[in-house]
């Protein structure tokens, strides 16, 4: 299996140190952010996504280098709305899936969209409209007229 590119381009912007850690400054946290969107609407956006997951285990778990974990997932957490909201037709439940491994890892509670129209309200919902009281009238001072 071949590496994604967002991977690859990962490899050469993080600069080892002469302690054998790897540092990513804010120039390659900027071309990483710019790389990881160029992928937003095509088909490899969730392997890009686990991609970079897998970079941020590497540099936390093996390499002993918080910094490019930290920049790593400070970039995922910034753009997680941006990417959903730009991924392909199709790509949206893949990266949901993919994104999920990053609300795991952050102990981020899971994000919270607002339903699309025409579909089903979820189980439990409640309706706006149940709040108005036809007979209830306004603030007081103000009437309709």
């Amino acid at each position: 299996m071949t590496e994604h590119k967002i991977v690859s381009l990962i490899r050469k912007v993080a600069q080892p140190e002469p302690d054998g850690t790897f540092v990513i400054d804010a120039a390659g946290a900027q071309l990483i952010e710019h790389g990881l969107l160029k992928f937003a609407d095509d088909q490899s956006l969730p392997e890009a996504v686990l991609g970079v997951f897998g970079m941020i285990s590497g540099f936390h778990r093996h390499a002993k280098s918080p910094q490019a974990a930290q920049v790593l997932l400070e970039l995922l957490v910034r753009n997680r709305p941006r990417l959903t909201a730009l991924a392909g037709a199709g790509q949206s439940e893949r990266l949901e899936a993919a994104f999920d491994g990053l609300s795991a890892l952050t102990g981020e509670a899971k994000s919270k969209t607002a339903p699309m129209h025409g579909d089903d309200a979820p189980k439990g919902a409640i309706k706006v409209s149940s709040f108005n009281n036809p007979g209830q009238q306004g603030p007081p001072g103000r009437r309709r007229r």
